[in-house]
């Protein structure tokens, strides 16, 4: 969901214009960002078997997401800055393929497979090898 939010929004923002520079920064600031949440769900993965978010993440994450909306669709925020805000939408998406990228990276190097659950904040577990997967060589 969070990856079709990202389109639309930059969708929206590039009728206003972008600017390439800020547009650069902050994908360069959510690649990171990205690395990071990957980094502590393959810690958790490692560890326990299953990553699961708390409440408290998605309620952050909701009104992290509702703030930003209200503030940039109401106007308060001047036009010549609305590139440079709207490109955050653009850091959602390039978030998600950075830590979609690492995920697969680290299935190959674990040859362990990951199950993701959940619409907004998913769980993630690993699976075992079975019938359908073979086991690590």
């Amino acid at each position: 969901m969070s990856l079709v939010w990202g389109f639309l929004a930059l969708l929206y923002v590039s009728t206003d214009g972008l600017e390439p520079v800020p547009v650069a920064l902050l994908a360069a600031f959510f690649t990171i960002f990205g690395a990071g949440m990957n980094v502590r769900l393959e810690r958790s993965l490692e560890r326990k078997g299953e990553y699961r978010p708390s409440r408290k993440t998605l309620a952050l994450a909701i009104l992290a997401g509702a703030g930003f909306l209200a503030v940039l669709f109401t106007g308060v925020i001047p036009a010549l800055s609305r590139p440079i805000i709207g490109s955050f939408y653009l850091g959602i998406a390039v978030a998600w393929a950075t830590r979609l990228i690492l995920l697969w990276r680290w299935e190959a190097k674990t040859k362990r497979r990951i199950y993701v659950e959940g619409t907004w904040v998913g769980s993630f577990y690993l699976v075992p090898p079975g019938p359908l997967q073979p086991a690590p060589a």
